[in-house]
C-alpha cells in the first residue's frame, strides 16, 4: 500500500473511530426543536420538589405543581432588593400568534426571595394545579405551555421586558420539560405571601397523583432526539413494585414448600416406625 493510500485509509479510520463521538460531544439544544421562538425570553426556569429535588416532569394533576420554581438568570437591576418578588405564570403557545399576545394564568403567588442571583417562587396547595390551567387554556399546539417568571418590588412597577422562560409538554396527565435545565435547589429560600396573608385553612394537604421524575441537585436531564426530556424510569405511571415485596414473596413460598416436605417426611418417619417390627 503507497503511503498516500496508508494514509487516505488511517483518515478513514479515524473518521469512523471519532465521529459518532463528534456527532453527541456538543450540549443539547432542545429549545431549538419548539415551533416558537420568544425573543423576550432569557436563561431558563428549573423546578424542585419538596424534598429539594431537581423535577424534569410530573402529574398534572399534583398539588402543588412544584414546590419551587427556579431562575438560572439574576433578578434585573432594581429588583435584586429586600422584599424583591416573583412569580410563576403559565402561558398558552398558539400558532401564528405573537408571545406576547398568549393567553396566561398565574401558576404561583408572589414570592418574596433570599437569593437575588437565582429568584425563586414558592408554589403552595393554595395554587391551582396544571390540570385547572390546562382547562381554562388547553395545550393545544404540541402539547406545550410555556412558563415565565415575573419580577416586582417595592415602589416598582413589575418587570415583564424580559423574563425567564421554560417549555413543557403536556401527554395525557403528565408534563415534562422540553428545554431548560437545572438550578441546584439549595441555592435560595422563597417564601410565597399565600402563607403570609391567608389563613391555614386555605392549603389543602399536598397530594400526589403518580410518581414525579426528578434528577439529582444540580444535573441535568437528558433530552431524546426531538427535544422532549427522557424521564428516568418513565413508565407511564405504573409503580414499579418495590425489591422488598418481592423478597418477601420468594421468602414465604419457600417457607410454605419446606413446612410442605417437613410434613411429609415426618409422616413417613410414623408409617416407617409402624411397619418396624
Amino acid at each position: 500500500m503507497s503511503r498516500l493510500s496508508r494514509g487516505t485509509a488511517g483518515a478513514i479510520a479515524l473518521v469512523l473511530l471519532t465521529g459518532p463521538a463528534l456527532l453527541v460531544a456538543g450540549p443539547a439544544t432542545a429549545a431549538t426543536n419548539l415551533p416558537y421562538s420568544d425573543p423576550k425570553a432569557k436563561g431558563y426556569i428549573a423546578f424542585c420538589d419538596s424534598q429539594g429535588q431537581s423535577v424534569s416532569g410530573g402529574n398534572i394533576k399534583d398539588l402543588p405543581f412544584v414546590a419551587t420554581a427556579i431562575s438560572s438568570e439574576p433578578a434585573p437591576a432594581g429588583y435584586a432588593v429586600k422584599n424583591g418578588k416573583a412569580t410563576l405564570y403559565a402561558y398558552q403557545p398558539r400558532q401564528g400568534v405573537d408571545p406576547g399576545e398568549w393567553s396566561s394564568q398565574p401558576l404561583s403567588g408572589s414570592s418574596i426571595y433570599s437569593n437575588a442571583k437565582h429568584p425563586m417562587a414558592s408554589v403552595t396547595t393554595a395554587d391551582k394545579p396544571l390540570e385547572q390551567i390546562l382547562q381554562a387554556y388547553p395545550a393545544r399546539w404540541d402539547g406545550l405551555l410555556q412558563l415565565r417568571m415575573f419580577y416586582s418590588a417595592p415602589n416598582m412597577q413589575p418587570y415583564t421586558i424580559q423574563y425567564p422562560a421554560t417549555s413543557i409538554r403536556v401527554t395525557g396527565d403528565t408534563w415534562r420539560i422540553v428545554d431548560g435545565g437545572t438550578v441546584p435547589c439549595n441555592v435560595g429560600k422563597a417564601v410565597s405571601i399565600e402563607t403570609i396573608l391567608l389563613p391555614p385553612s386555605s392549603f389543602p394537604a399536598p397530594s400526589k397523583v403518580a410518581a414525579t421524575a426528578s434528577t439529582p441537585t444540580g444535573s441535568t436531564p437528558s433530552a431524546d432526539t426531538t427535544g422532549s426530556t427522557v424521564l428516568a424510569g418513565d413508565d407511564g405511571g405504573q409503580p414499579t413494585p418495590a425489591s422488598g415485596d418481592s423478597d418477601g414473596a420468594l421468602i414465604g413460598l419457600l417457607a410454605v414448600a419446606g413446612v410442605g416436605v417437613l410434613a411429609g417426611l415426618m409422616s413417613w418417619i410414623r408409617q416407617r416406625s409402624v411397619r418396624t417390627p
